[in-house]
């Protein structure tokens, strides 16, 4: 503790060292004024940090509020992924059924929502879409067709200037004879043979090579009989005249459709992407 005495001496020393009492006073004023300053210019970092703890206690008050609501979304955005290769499946399954086949080209929500629109009574508008969608597409699937087996090049491109002028008698027969002969390539199976019930040889290569089961929903209308390759028992009553054996054997004489032509062309494509997709996750 400084004494009075002591007191004394120290004023009397600030004010042999500053000449007069105003000197000191004016000595310590300009010490304290940078701090004055830098106290001022924190205060609005002080308030800042005021009003940040406060919203983030409002955000963290909002969050638990929510968070039943939270949670029920995240369980059912679960419950919907958990649903999708099923999904996947029946859509490419319904797709198949109605003779079209997916491909790389169509957006998830439309392949997903086939089953849909066919319950609704739109198979008709959905059917010209997909004629459509192949037309727009044509020179993609060619240019794909040909650049994976550039030694059928030739005749893919024939098949699909067949398509393009309207002369779907040629084209179809083609390119069905071209899809069986990529996949015994590359599968040493025909696409069209069956083995057991329901299901194709190209299924049994499947189980024997051990594809990704995260292609599996997409490989089904390649794995399942069809009506592209029933039987005539089969065929009976069905309204689809797209029938691989009715169509190269002859029985057939109605098949030069553009429709027809579409649904061959769809075949070619989605066994190509297949492929390159069974190829692409073995490495």
């Amino acid at each position: 503790m400084v004494t009075r005495p002591t007191r004394g001496l120290i004023d009397e020393l600030a004010i042999a060292t500053f000449g007069t009492p105003e000197n000191l006073e004016r000595a310590i004023e300009a010490i304290q004024a940078p701090a004055r300053i830098v106290d001022e210019a924190l205060q609005p970092l002080r308030e800042a940090i005021h009003a940040i703890h406060a919203s983030t206690k409002q955000i963290a008050d909002a969050l638990q509020a929510a968070k039943p609501a939270i949670i029920e979304i995240l369980s059912e955005f679960v419950r919907v992924l958990e649903e999708l290769p099923e999904r996947e499946r029946e859509a490419v399954l319904e797709l198949g059924r109605a003779g079209w086949f997916v491909d790389k080209e169509m957006g998830w929500a439309w392949v997903v929502g086939f089953p849909a629109r066919v319950k609704q009574g739109q198979l008709q508008e959905t059917e010209a879409a997909l004629c459509d969608h192949i037309d727009d597409q044509l020179s993609n699937i060619e240019h794909r067709v040909c650049s994976a087996f550039p030694w059928r090049a030739r005749i893919i491109r024939d098949a699909l200037s067949a398509h393009r002028e309207e002369r779907y008698a040629l084209s179809v027969p083609v390119v069905l004879a071209q899809a069986d002969g990529i996949a015994h390539e590359a599968l040493r199976v025909s696409l069209y043979s069956r083995y057991g019930k329901g299901h194709t040889k190209v299924a049994r290569e499947f189980e024997q090579r051990q594809i990704d089961p995260h292609l599996m929903p997409l490989l089904v209308a390649m794995t399942h009989v069809l009506p592209h390759i029933y039987n005539p028992a089969e065929r009976q009553g069905s309204r689809i005249d797209f029938n691989r054996h009715a169509i190269l054997h002859g029985e057939s004489i109605t098949y030069d459709t553009r429709e027809t032509s579409a649904r061959a062309i769809s075949l070619l494509s989605y066994i190509v992407w297949m492929l390159e997709e069974i190829k692409t996750t073995r490495h």
